[in-house]
């Protein structure tokens, strides 16, 4: 783990030597324990908890303390953890998957608002207010290019 841990964490640009805290050390024992793909019923289960892993891991490698209780928090309140098949315990499955669409949309909602942020969403705005302007801005865009192009091979050339 160690090992795989340096190799990331310098893939990352992370120079420092990693120290793992005792909560990080903590947390991710406890997410091993619950997790690990050798505790699996059946293949779906066995699929699901290397997932699992593989987050914790990325979680571990970069110190994110928060990510792996947050993977904690979310099998503690998995509408799985609940058994049985009476009323109370069906109601209990139903409330918790709510609450994870719930928290899934919210999810989505920042994402979008970040991805509106970017220079791509910026991009993508200006050539749609180009284009119902009447202006074709990828063919302007490739004429100042063949301008430019035409200009540096007359440079080239002399």
């Amino acid at each position: 783990m160690d090992d795989t841990c340096r190799e990331v964490r310098e893939a990352e640009g992370i120079c420092e030597t990693f120290e793992p805290s005792d909560e990080l050390k903590r947390l991710y024992r406890e997410a091993a324990k619950r997790f690990h793909p050798d505790r699996a019923s059946d293949d779906a289960d066995c699929r699901t908890r290397t997932d699992i892993m593989a987050q914790v891991n990325v979680a571990y490698q970069r110190n994110d303390i928060e990510a792996l209780r947050r993977i904690l928090a979310a099998d503690e309140n998995s509408p799985d953890a609940i058994l049985g098949e009476e009323v109370a315990s069906r109601l209990i499955r139903a409330i918790r998957r709510l609450a994870q669409v719930r928290i899934r949309l919210q999810a989505i909602a920042e994402e979008i608002a970040a991805l509106k942020t970017g220079d791509m969403y910026q991009l993508k705005t200006k050539v749609e207010a180009e284009e119902a302007a009447g202006r074709n801005p990828l063919e302007e865009l490739s004429i100042v290019l063949q301008k430019k192009i035409a200009a540096a091979r007359i440079i080239l050339q002399q």
